[in-house]
């Protein structure tokens, strides 16, 4: 994926005469289109042998909205992240299914859903944003701007949870959840090193 980003990024910047800083700009941009368009193609293709596409989609955007505001552990590979993006999104759907989450009832599910989301949120609240060494977050302005942000995603998780559940679609309220409680596990240490970890057993 780099190689063909970074190959697009330059014959764009030599056609703009842009200097190497913009040219690795519009190289990490295409990096993040190329990413996205190959998760989300792979993410459908398995998820329909399941018969879990929407499901699928729920949790996978659910992850990605939240992490462009509120950030989170980074693998230093963007194979391997985006290799457990797939398997995180087509597997835990068929999981919610061989669960039958849809036969919990209602009010359990509240108690549950928002349980999960109130921890979410004060998660987000202590750590939101959570950037890297590499891309550092040195302007507090866009600190706070990201950390409003983040928080306005989780409330909108909230209303939406509320609604899946009200209207009997359980398990596109659990992976919406899963969604929120995966990526909010990364922003904490523990997070990381579990990352860290699994990087680590994947490359051997």
């Amino acid at each position: 994926m780099y190689k063909i980003a970074e190959y697009l990024g330059a014959k764009i910047a030599d056609a703009l005469h842009y200097d190497d800083e913009q040219k690795a700009v519009i190289t990490y941009g295409l990096l993040a289109i190329i990413q996205f368009f190959i998760v989300i193609t792979l993410i459908i293709v398995f998820s329909a042998i399941l018969g879990t596409v929407v499901a699928s989609l729920i949790l996978s955007f659910s992850v990605s909205i939240l992490r462009v505001n509120a950030g989170g552990a980074h693998l230093s590979s963007i194979g391997i992240c985006s290799l457990i993006g797939v398997i995180i999104s087509v597997i835990m759907p068929t999981v919610f299914n061989m669960l039958n989450v849809n036969e919990i009832i209602s009010p359990v599910m509240y108690l549950i859903c928002n349980i999960i989301l109130v921890l979410s949120l004060w998660v987000i609240l202590l750590k939101a944003p959570v950037d890297t060494p590499n891309k550092p977050i040195v302007s507090e302005t866009k600190r706070k701007r990201l950390k409003k942000r983040s928080i306005t995603v989780v409330i909108l998780y909230f209303a939406v949870v509320n609604l899946f559940i009200y209207f009997g679609f359980n398990i596109y309220a659990f992976c919406l959840i899963f969604g929120l409680t995966w990526q909010s596990f990364t922003m904490l240490r523990v997070g990381h090193t579990f990352l860290n970890f699994f990087e680590l057993r994947l490359k051997k």
